[in-house]
């Protein structure tokens, strides 16, 4: 029985875009809500609000289109992301190292279509890539 009451709060200024969406479909699922399109496009703020405003009127009714349109992150960035992490002076090491984590899994994605041996080609392809000489040199 779907639980009309549960809400999830709107996003806000520092929240991660896709740190709540992922919350927001565990909400959804959680609740058995029927298609949450509508319901997302109310919560967004900030730069995921703009991008989702910015897509054609027929592409915002498509979750999936939303989604991808909000998010616009390849695995490429979430590599970059990733090795681009830095502890600052504040952060909390618990803290920093689940980021780091929840990084490193959007890149790899061990759970998806090829498993370890996947991610052992996206880490070796990197690693090569690193160690080619500069072009022309």
């Amino acid at each position: 029985m779907p639980n009309a009451g549960a809400s999830v709060q709107r996003m806000s200024p520092v929240d991660d875009v896709q740190a709540f969406v992922e919350t927001f479909e565990v909400t959804a699922e959680a609740c058995d809500w029927p298609e949450g399109t509508t319901r997302l496009l109310l919560l967004l703020t900030g730069e995921a609000q703009l991008a989702a405003v910015g897509l054609p009127p027929a592409v915002r009714r498509v979750y999936a289109d939303v989604k991808r349109g909000i998010l616009g992150l390849s695995a490429e960035d979430h590599r970059r992301r990733c090795r681009e992490a830095r502890m600052g002076p504040g952060d909390r090491p618990f803290a920093f190292a689940r980021s780091l984590t929840d990084a490193a899994n959007r890149w790899l994605q061990p759970e998806g279509e090829g498993g370890a041996a996947a991610v052992l080609e996206k880490v070796v392809l990197e690693q090569l890539l690193q160690s080619l000489p500069p072009p022309g040199g």
